[in-house]
């Protein structure tokens, strides 16, 4: 009979997963109070973070809402987008890799 080793194997490597940033996009057409009210919904920024954000996004071109795994990242920008369209604004929100 030959002998069977059953101690579980401890030393696996993970690499640490990719992290994406939730990019907002200006678009000069959007409304503020509309891009500020996803960043409450969906993010969680209280009102005056979020009022922050949406002003870095108007003034700068850009701001980053937060960072997440890919698959949050993804399905947060997504639903904003969604919301977007539904709304009739151009807003363009994109998961973004980080170096």
């Amino acid at each position: 009979m030959t002998s069977v080793d059953l101690k579980p194997k401890t030393d696996y490597k993970f690499d640490k997963p990719k992290e994406y940033a939730v990019v907002f996009y200006n678009d000069e057409y959007s409304e503020m109070h509309f891009v500020t009210h996803l960043l409450q919904q969906y993010f969680g920024h209280d009102f005056h973070t979020a009022n922050r954000l949406m002003l870095q996004v108007h003034q700068e071109g850009s701001a980053v809402a937060g960072v997440f795994s890919y698959d949050v990242a993804e399905h947060k920008a997504l639903r904003c987008m969604e919301d977007a369209k539904k709304a009739g604004q151009p807003l363009i929100v994109m998961p973004e890799a980080l170096e």
